[in-house]
């Protein structure tokens, strides 16, 4: 497994808000909104938009709760899974974080923040990619995909190539904290976790 850390900032902050809102909600930007509780959460490819071998997601708020499963699905020929969270909230994952589409990268962004609390899980199968950036770029073009909903975004079939950072959140893009947790992955996969400030406390096992 080749597992990066990105620290852009020269220092750590050692603390995390913890006011979240506890539901997974979409934002009607890559189709209809809806709201998902329950203990199983399914997020189906028709969920989001699929441009080529590309599907993306949009969400207002995404949180995984403790002793919750989110699974992605979708058709095998996808080769990355692109989400977004655009409202004013981190997210905290404190369950499972899974996605079944045979052989996709999975990308997931939130300049609000995210953490991994002691009992996240992540089981994918293959790149997973975390980010409190603001933007995804893609291709030759340069085409991208904003966390911001003000901005124009546009949906590429190239794959992305970078994550941008445009310090226009209001916590400077925000915390990347793992707190206790003991992720695991699978063995030659690519692990990046990028963000300007970043917190591993307690033990961590990844």
């Amino acid at each position: 497994m080749k597992l990066k850390f990105y620290f852009l900032l020269s220092f750590l902050n050692l603390y995390v808000e913890n006011s979240f809102s506890e539901t997974i909600s979409t934002d009607g930007s890559m189709g209809n909104s809806q709201v998902f509780n329950g203990t199983n959460v399914s997020i189906s490819q028709d969920v989001g938009t699929t441009v080529g071998n590309n599907l993306f997601h949009s969400f207002s708020e995404f949180n995984i709760n403790q002793g919750q499963t989110v699974t992605f699905t979708g058709a095998d020929n996808l080769q990355n899974v692109i989400s977004r969270v655009t409202g004013g909230n981190p997210s905290v994952i404190d369950g499972t974080l899974k996605s079944e589409i045979k052989n996709a990268d999975f990308y997931f962004i939130n300049p609000n923040g995210i953490t991994f609390n002691a009992n996240a899980q992540i089981d994918v199968p293959a790149a997973f990619h975390v980010s409190t950036a603001d933007k995804i770029d893609f291709g030759k073009n340069r085409t991208v995909f904003y966390s911001n909903l003000d901005k124009k975004s546009t949906l590429s079939s190239e794959s992305p190539v970078s994550l941008g950072f445009l310090g226009t959140s209001k916590t400077n893009n925000g915390l990347l904290y793992i707190n206790h947790s003991k992720l695991s992955f699978k063995d030659n996969s690519v692990v990046d976790f990028i963000a300007g400030n970043i917190t591993i406390e307690g033990g961590n096992k990844i």
